[in-house]
Parts: structure tokens; C-alpha cells; sequence
């Protein structure tokens, strides 16, 4: 089997896209409209990058995917999907398998477990880990937040009514 390293050809990339230098993007894996991808960062095979929000089932024409930005050196493992309107910093890493809905602000050396499913409107800080199938509600008040330099493993559910040092 050849790696690939750029662009693998099966993988689709959507319009005013910015690659870093030296982004690698698995096979099947499509980039949706308005994504940022930092210098030196790998996507595996099988990820929705960008992914659209909810808006587009209901604005249908005038929807313009919210722009995501992932930072340099960063590593999305396969089968992970991350929705449009998010930022993450550098050193950003995803085991397989994860998703993060809109809205999520995540800082620079995160982890999120393979499994895990992050539902946006969050703010992670730097030098957290998510160890794998951790999960963020967004179910009432649907907010969660996560300080530096913080742990926190499966099973988890945090929200934003949590004081900051429980996570």
C-alpha cells in the first residue's frame, strides 16, 4: 500500500479552502467551503472537515459555511468529524473516530480520545486531554468548559453550570 502524503486524489476539497505548507489529506476525506488548516498537519482517511451545521437545511441558498480553522501541526485521525464554525490550535490531535459539533473552541496541545463526542458551544483550553468516548452535553444549559492543563476521561459529561475546577 503507498502513503500518501499532500493530497490524496479521493479526497474532495471544497472552495476558498486555505492548506498549510505540508498538509496531508487521507483518502476519502472531504474538506468542506472555508476551512483553515495550519502548516504540518495530518487528516487520515474517512473525515468530514468543515462539516455543515444545521443552517443548511433551513437557509438553503444563502447558507455560507462558518469558517473552521485548525492549527499547524495538528493530527485528525480517521473517521473524525469536525463541523464548520469551530477553532483549534496548534498541536490539536483526534483519535479515530471523534466528533465535534459547531462552535467549539479548543486551544493549543488537546487531545480528544478516540469515540469522543464533543457537541460544540465549548471552550477547551490548552494542554487538556479527553481520554477516549468522553462526552460534552448539549442539553440544558448546553455549554461545557474546560480549563488548562486538565484531564478527564470516559465516562465523562461536563456543562458550563460545572464550577471550573471539576474539569
Amino acid at each position: 500500500m503507498k502513503n500518501y502524503f499532500g493530497i490524496h486524489p479521493t479526497a474532495l476539497i471544497g472552495e476558498n479552502v486555505s492548506l498549510g505548507r505540508n498538509v496531508t489529506v487521507g483518502a476519502r476525506t472531504i474538506v468542506y467551503d472555508n476551512v483553515v488548516i495550519g502548516d504540518d498537519t495530518f487528516i487520515g482517511p474517512d473525515c468530514l472537515i468543515g462539516e455543515p451545521n444545521v443552517a443548511i437545511h433551513t437557509e438553503r441558498d444563502a447558507y455560507v459555511n462558518p469558517e473552521l480553522s485548525i492549527g499547524s501541526n495538528s493530527l485528525i485521525r480517521s473517521g473524525t468529524i469536525v463541523y464548520a464554525g469551530s477553532t483549534f490550535g496548534d498541536h490539536f490531535e483526534t483519535g479515530h473516530r471523534v466528533t465535534i459539533r459547531e462552535q467549539a473552541n479548543i486551544g493549543h496541545h488537546v487531545r480528544i480520545g478516540t469515540l469522543s463526542d464533543i457537541q460544540g458551544h465549548c471552550d477547551i483550553g490548552t494542554t487538556c486531554a479527553c481520554t477516549a468516548t468522553c462526552t460534552s452535553a448539549t442539553r440544558a444549559p448546553s455549554r461545557t468548559t474546560c480549563g488548562s492543563s486538565r484531564m478527564w476521561s470516559s465516562p465523562t459529561i461536563r456543562t458550563r453550570r460545572r464550577a471550573p475546577w471539576w474539569v
